[in-house]
């Protein structure tokens, strides 16, 4: 038995409500289980129960069994001095021991909702609940997929903020970095947003309508100029960066920091810095393009890197010829992760109504990612129709799935709600021959 289920059993009433008594034999009716506290402290806030003919109300802690208030050291602890009820699994001590009664749920609880929460934490399914899912109604998915995706976006925008802090509330070079961070993609994305806080926007915004000198600075801050070169390309930005970095005292990243093993060839950092000098002199003002997403899919569309780039993916290291543009999965990738939550964090900083509708509108009419995850969940049976659905979709797998945190999901619950089920009843809903562990 573990304690999370006992929460989960307490918070939705999944146990037996008939003829509750304490360990003492005290009566005892559940007015109000309380809210479940996600920080320090009892587990249950708030609560409201009837101790035979006197209501009381309080907070409730919850145990697999009652010495655990001994190992927890609650005695000690002064939150836990307004305790009204102690809840457990299992009595194993023969008095109460928390200065409130005691209820012990042995007996109460339905076997089926035991079994049903096993087999969710058992499953190896990436979506635990994929053999169950057709049991949910397509209403509770929709319901759930709208606050998965709030979710996600409060996440990014909070660590937006925070970025916008720490640049002195400067929201140029805080769309500079948070675009540069999401440009990197994946495993290199840290060390693209490392990059941008090497550079100030203003410098760069100076040698914009300079190709070279602005490739220069990208390659050469993030350590692809070091040592010596065979083809004149890398040695003409060679020059170039070292009078750029002498002038501005730039101090580059170690080459080492970048991440090869895993990416893909068309997503190697050295391609994608290629693509992303070609695009920096139609981007700036940067903040100004990522808050028009659909004028940044019209700037961005169609460019290519310089044609070294067709033959190499690597300085000085031949490929087979292949052109590396700027792909239209990818705007819409940039649109999603760079200027949805930018949009957001900067309507909110300005109460901008208007433009937080905006963003929140265009993840409903870009088209939806399609990567590993988003096809296994489809396989599963969650529809994936546009950016709405992929954006949800992902976190719920990174959030809930892969931290089996079923008893917190929305249809996790509902797989575990037995109101109205055949085979399985909550205590409110009671059949004769239901077992109870």
């Amino acid at each position: 038995m573990k304690e999370q289920f006992l929460h989960f059993v307490w918070q939705n009433r999944r146990f037996n409500p008939r003829g509750l008594k304490t360990i003492c034999g005290q009566e005892v009716e559940v007015l109000d289980p309380g809210k479940l506290n996600l920080t320090d402290g009892p587990d249950f806030l708030n609560a409201r129960i009837k101790l035979g003919d006197t209501i009381w109300a309080g907070n409730i802690e919850i145990h697999v069994s009652s010495s655990d208030w001994i190992r927890h050291r609650h005695s000690k602890d002064p939150r836990y001095k307004n305790i009204i009820l102690h809840v457990v699994y299992h009595h194993d001590i023969l008095t109460d021991i928390a200065g409130c009664p005691t209820l012990e749920l042995t007996g109460l609880i339905p076997r089926s909702v035991h079994d049903r929460y096993l087999d969710l934490m058992q499953s190896s399914f990436l979506l635990p609940c994929a053999h169950l899912l057709p049991e949910v109604d397509e209403s509770t998915i929709v319901i759930w997929k709208e606050r998965l995706l709030i979710e996600r976006m409060e996440e990014k925008v909070r660590r937006l903020e925070a970025l916008h802090q720490s640049l002195q509330q400067d929201w140029e070079q805080t769309a500079f970095v948070w675009f540069m961070r999401y440009f990197g993609t994946g495993i290199n994305a840290d060390n693209f947003q490392e990059l941008a806080m090497r550079i100030p926007h203003t410098r760069l915004a100076k040698i914009a309508d300079e190709p070279e000198q602005v490739t220069a600075l990208l390659f050469g801050t993030a350590g692809f100029l070091q040592g010596k070169f065979e083809g004149d390309f890398p040695r003409q930005l060679q020059q170039q960066y070292q009078f750029l970095s002498h002038k501005w005292q730039i101090q580059h990243m170690p080459p080492e920091w970048w991440r090869w093993k895993h990416a893909r060839p068309a997503t190697f950092p050295s391609v994608r810095l290629a693509q992303l000098s070609s695009s920096l002199s139609l981007l700036f003002p940067l903040l100004h393009r990522l808050l028009l997403p659909t004028e940044l899919e019209n700037l961005l569309t169609g460019v290519r890197p310089h044609s070294y780039w067709d033959h190499h993916y690597r300085f000085d290291v031949p490929a087979t010829e292949r052109a590396k543009p700027i792909t239209p999965e990818f705007i819409i990738n940039l649109q999603i992760n760079a200027c949805v939550p930018l949009m957001i964090a900067y309507g909110r900083a300005y109460g901008d109504e208007n433009i937080i509708e905006r963003a929140l509108q265009l993840l409903s009419t870009l088209p939806a990612e399609d990567n590993k995850i988003t096809r296994a969940m489809e396989e599963h049976g969650l529809l994936n129709e546009n950016a709405f659905d992929s954006q949800s979709i992902m976190h719920l797998k990174g959030a809930y799935c892969d931290k089996k945190k079923c008893l917190q999901c929305t249809i996790g619950n509902k797989i575990l709600d037995t109101r109205g089920g055949s085979s399985v009843h909550s205590g409110l809903n009671l059949v004769e021959d239901e077992c109870y562990i």
